[in-house]
């Protein structure tokens, strides 16, 4: 039996996996939907690990796994992580609960492949182990090593003989990563020059009030330009700068500082817990469904406590805490404060008695998401920051509905929807009076590898997109562009067939979504901020909510979408609104007056609103020192 994982690693090496298959000649179990799908676009025989699910099998696993994400490096209440005042184990609470997700996934569609008896032999395909300590989004992931540990300890536990075998195969792109990197750090040089000479100018100003931002130059950059800032010193925080980047920032008068990645010199092993002691302290902890599962993940979490944090966060802490005590901000600026950069800022500032602040960049939940799922979304949750600047009322009545203080809420609109409102007025209308437009707005995420959220499985969406195909079929006088949640996805691979066939159908995100607007008559969508984007260029939007997952964002409850449940629902749905002004119109109609619930208004001036708040806010005077490390 082979096993293969990891989408990324797949696509890169699919000709190398091709011959591996064809000597082992067995079975290819793919564990994660976005392999299944490839592999058999590519003429691969698959056994579906679907085929090995029951009922409710995987119920239980997000609500484990975010308790184990919450509390693995404190399981009697002592902080096991401990670096000075900070807690490493926190800043990463949001990397691990998708990591034990992806565990506790694997664990049991293996334990079921095993139980059954046919495998003998497993193969593991796997990439070259990647280095966790580059990127700490990888800590989701389950590398090759960890991957066949957990092989082995599942096939000694269900006591079947079974010979394992990893086969390992690099990723045929390090030259070009290589590159990437060497313009990466050109681009960190010449800004430590240049940001050096505008540090030495700021001296001689009047105005010594400065707000930082960190990334989001395309979410920030309007509100850093607002004239209520005009007189206060923006930087720009990047942990990687471009040089694109520089003639936007510094030609209105904002400046660019980069995380130091130069590891400084850390205490020895600073306060951290001994990896020795892990297995008296953290067995036990790990008890799933009447069994101790801590040999599943006890190399991970040896290898935190051994190499991650002391040679990662313990260096990140010092390097962002030395750049806040240089720049001395008066307030700091982000998009979530719950990943692991953004929260370090935030838990870091806060030490320091510097204010700060999220700005909203996507749709929260609302209604009763959480309280059944226990999910995060886009980051916001639990609020960190000292407040939060709000799309709409709807978001601030989840975040009361959460117990947060609805004081910190702060509603001004979102700064991303107001060159919406100004393009609307000045966009030209490329819709075709003879042909008519249908956009889809896939909420797929390819590279979510395996991971058990709230997320659809790419499964659904694959049968899904065969339904639009049949329906484009059935309605030759529509066009249909499906258009993809980024860049990563593979449905074009996947359907090549079906495309060459059809000619009123397209997967595609070549154009960029306002221009899309322009000449588009009805969006059809699942959950995506971008649904109000189309809802502000009078667009009538389609919820499509068939019952295979929980849609995280029912517009139609507030009538700003009309629901289906079928395809069936959905043709009816996409000719009423084609094809009967009337119907399209008082939709348009009705929508418009409660958008505002999403949006805090039209007038494409919360940008402005934004900037006015954080100005008001470092016009007060600063709270009192609180202790540092």
């Amino acid at each position: 039996m082979i096993i293969v994982d990891d989408i990324s690693f797949v696509k890169r090496n699919i000709d190398e996996i091709k011959k591996i298959v064809a000597y082992e000649g067995g079975p290819v179990v793919p564990l994660s939907d976005p392999v299944l799908l490839l592999l058999r676009s590519k003429g691969i025989e698959c056994m579906d690990y679907h085929d090995l699910e029951s009922a409710g099998m995987y119920e239980d696993v997000y609500a484990t796994a975010r308790d184990w994400g919450l509390r693995w490096y404190k399981p009697e209440g002592t902080d096991l992580s401990e670096f000075g005042t900070y807690s490493p184990g926190a800043l990463l609470e949001w990397s691990m609960i998708f990591f034990f997700s992806h565990v506790l996934k694997v664990y049991l569609v293996l334990s079921e492949l095993i139980k059954r008896g046919d495998a003998r032999k497993i193969v593991c395909i796997a990439a070259n182990d990647f280095d966790l300590k580059k990127c700490s989004i990888k800590l989701q992931n389950i590398d090759a090593g960890l991957l066949g540990h957990i092989v082995r300890e599942v096939s000694g536990e269900a006591q079947q003989p079974v010979e394992f075998k990893l086969v390992k195969l690099p990723y045929p792109n390090e030259l070009e990563e290589r590159k990437f990197h060497f313009v990466r750090s050109a681009g960190n040089y010449v800004n430590l020059l240049v940001s050096g000479v505008c540090s030495f100018f700021e001296r001689f100003f009047r105005e010594n009030r400065k707000i930082l931002f960190l990334e989001g130059a395309h979410h920030f950059f309007e509100i850093m330009k607002s004239p209520s800032l005009k007189k206060i010193k923006k930087v720009h925080f990047e942990k990687n700068v471009g040089l694109s980047l520089f003639p936007k920032m510094y030609s209105n008068g904002i400046r660019i500082v980069t995380h130091d990645n130069r590891k400084p010199k850390t205490p020895e092993k600073g306060n951290c817990f001994s990896p020795d002691k892990i297995d008296n302290v953290l067995s036990g902890f790990f008890m799933y469904r009447g069994k101790d599962i801590f040999s599943l993940v006890s190399p991970r979490l040896k290898f935190m406590f051994e190499d991650y944090f002391p040679n990662v966060v313990f260096s990140d802490i010092i390097a962002v805490e030395k750049m806040l005590k240089a720049e001395s901000p008066d307030l700091i600026v982000t998009e979530n404060d719950t990943t692991y950069f953004e929260k370090m800022l935030t838990v870091i500032a806060k030490r320091l008695s510097i204010r700060t602040a999220v700005v909203q960049h996507g749709a929260t939940l609302c209604e009763d998401a959480c309280d059944n799922k226990g999910i995060m979304v886009h980051d916001f949750y639990p609020l960190t920051a000292d407040m939060f600047f709000a799309f709409g009322k709807t978001t601030k009545d989840w975040f009361t509905k959460m117990k947060v203080d609805p004081g910190r809420v702060i509603v001004t609109g979102g700064a991303r929807f107001d060159e919406y409102y100004r393009d609307k007025v000045l966009v030209k209308d490329k819709r075709n009076k003879a042909r008519k437009v249908a956009l889809i707005l896939l909420s797929d995420m390819w590279l979510k590898e395996g991971v058990v959220t709230h997320y659809a499985g790419m499964t659904i969406f694959h049968k899904h997109i065969q339904e639009f195909m049949k329906l484009a079929e059935k309605n030759p006088d529509i066009d249909f562009i499906i258009r993809p949640h980024d860049n990563t996805h593979l449905w074009s691979e996947v359907f090549r067939k079906e495309l060459g066939v059809l000619n009123n159908i397209t997967i595609s995100r070549e154009s960029g979504l306002k221009d899309l607007f322009s000449r588009v008559d009805i969006v059809i969508g699942y959950w995506s901020t971008a649904l109000f984007e189309a809802l502000i260029y009078d667009i009538p939007v389609i919820s499509l909510d068939t019952g295979e997952y929980y849609n995280l964002l029912p517009l139609w409850r507030y009538e700003l979408s009309e629901r289906v449940g079928s395809f069936e629902e959905l043709e009816s749905a996409l000719r009423k609104f084609i094809h009967n002004r009337v119907e399209r119109e008082l939709f348009i109609k009705e929508t418009s007056e409660k958008l505002h619930l999403f949006n805090y208004d039209n007038d494409g001036r919360a940008a402005q609103r934004i900037a006015d708040g954080l100005g008001e806010v470092i016009s007060k005077p600063k709270p009192l020192k609180r202790c540092a490390l």
